[in-house]
């Protein structure tokens, strides 16, 4: 058993979600738990672990800029042709993936 002090305002709405979808107080917090909670680490490939690592540590508004930013088709033709191990997909050159990141982020 745990005991947790939640904020008023914060239990309220857990407890109106609760009252108009029909479900249990307990549903409704482990539900918002799991959603919330970082993600499980154990089924990530190594390769992706350092930049997942990187984007759990970032504010919603700076996760929020990265979601909605707009690329340009060049952009994300050289993301397509980087993407895949750091390989051209179309081509026997080999390019290091880690160098498009920069690239990617850039405003």
């Amino acid at each position: 058993m745990l005991t947790l002090q939640i904020p008023d305002p914060i239990y309220q709405r857990l407890v109106n979600t609760a009252n108009a979808t029909g479900r249990s107080l307990e549903e409704v917090m482990l539900h918002a738990l799991k959603v919330g909670s970082p993600p499980d680490w154990d089924n990530v490939p190594d390769e992706f672990k350092a930049d997942l690592a990187a984007l759990d540590r970032l504010e919603d508004e700076a996760l929020w800029k990265i979601a909605t930013a707009q690329k340009t088709l060049e952009e994300m033709t050289r993301y397509r042709d980087t993407a895949c191990c750091g390989t051209n997909w179309y081509s026997n050159s080999s390019e290091q993936s880690s160098s498009a990141i920069p690239y990617l982020n850039r405003d």
